[in-house]
């Protein structure tokens, strides 16, 4: 179902989430997607922060759609 897709790939704001989303962007790849990207979070989030938490001052939705558009 990913071959030929773009993927966008929003980690959670630490070490691991950025790991899975390293993990996750692989098997992207090797699914056949094309174009797979990474978001690179702000600094000054919460450590473990991800889109389901509320949005600290940090980080706005605005800017987030920004970041998820780049």
């Amino acid at each position: 179902p990913l071959a030929g897709r773009r993927v966008v790939i929003l980690p959670d704001a630490d070490a691991p989430g950025v790991q899975a989303a390293a993990e996750v962007a692989e098997a992207a790849r090797s699914a056949g997607a094309e174009g797979v990207a990474i978001v690179t979070l702000p600094d000054g989030l919460p450590s473990g922060w991800d889109c389901a938490d509320r949005f600290p001052a940090a980080l706005s939705r605005e800017a987030l759609a920004e970041l998820l558009a780049g």
